[in-house]
């Protein structure tokens, strides 16, 4: 009877068996024999990294509780949300509202920019007309003492002294005046 290894029971056999399942390896082709060792490398290699992940990976242990928890916190936010989302419902009403009133105050704002800077040109304009009028009260003040000046020239020269000066004027200029003084001396 034959075993799972293809030997017989006869001893004359067996021993060629053993002898023959020793030889075995030797017979394995060199290609095969390359793959194991590359294998065996690579399983090296694979040990290496199993044993990093592991040290990486120690402490998510400790992270599993403090998952819980933030589990724990996390559960009734959607609860929250859904309660702000009904308390803010009569803000969105008020959206246009307050769109319109932006708008509103930004068009007031923009008018009033507007009034300022044509009241600035004004504002200009007026302050060289009032630097022109002021020049032109200092012309006519200069004018008016100058015939001030004339007038006590002239009524200086009148031939009657016992009349005050602008009587003597009016009296000189008018040509009324006693006994025909007016042509005077």
């Amino acid at each position: 009877m034959a075993d799972s290894t293809g030997a017989s029971e006869e001893p004359a056999e067996r021993g060629g068996g053993l002898l023959s399942g020793l030889m075995a390896p030797l017979r394995v082709p060199e290609r095969a024999l390359e793959a194991l060792a590359g294998a065996a490398g690579v399983l090296g290699d694979i040990r290496f990294e199993l044993i990093a992940v592991r040290e990486q990976t120690e402490p998510l242990a400790e992270l599993v509780p403090l998952t819980r928890e933030i589990r724990a916190l996390v559960a009734p936010m959607p609860v929250t949300v859904e309660q702000i989302s009904v308390q803010a419902e009569p803000l969105a009403a008020l959206l246009p509202t307050l769109d319109r009133l932006e708008r509103a105050v930004v068009q007031r704002l923009v008018a009033a920019h507007e009034t300022i800077e044509a009241l600035e040109r004004h504002e200009a304009t007026l302050n060289d007309n009032v630097e022109k009028l002021g020049t032109e009260i200092a012309g006519l003040h200069r004018t008016v003492a100058e015939l001030k000046e004339d007038v006590e020239r002239i009524t200086e020269r009148l031939p009657d002294q016992a009349h005050g000066p602008l009587e003597k004027a009016r009296d000189f200029l008018t040509g009324s005046g006693d006994s025909g003084t007016a042509g005077g001396s």
